[in-house]
């Protein structure tokens, strides 16, 4: 139950990282308002945050949670130059990450292409 010595209905955030779905139970919440989400400091961004008004001296959140696995996708695009004395190849290459970050990318690349420059 919260107390505080403000007098007003209390607000109850439920926040969780990213790769964590929150799949409130709405038959068994009782004595919460649902609320528009709160704006998250810059330092949660990621998370995910459920906002709800106290209605009333008690209340119940109920709520299963998922754990979402991370995706990547990536895509590929290259042009190359072709004249009579040299061939230029650039490449860009683009990895949209969805629910956890990556923590590092391996790039191989041939040998001979690294020391081409």
């Amino acid at each position: 139950m919260p107390q505080a010595d403000l007098v007003g209905p209390a607000l109850v955030v439920v926040m969780s990282k990213s790769n964590i779905e929150i799949l409130p139970d709405s038959d068994a919440i009782r004595g919460l308002v649902r609320q528009v989400t709160p704006t998250l400091p810059s330092g949660d961004r990621g998370k995910v945050a459920l906002a709800y008004r106290l209605d009333g001296t008690d209340g119940l959140f109920v709520a299963a949670r998922r754990f979402v696995p991370r995706r990547v996708e990536s895509s590929i695009t290259a042009k190359a130059t072709i004249d009579e004395s040299q061939t230029e190849v650039e490449e860009t290459i683009r990895f949209e990450v969805a629910y956890r970050p990556l923590e590092y990318i391996d790039l191989l690349v041939p040998e001979s292409v690294a020391q081409s420059g």
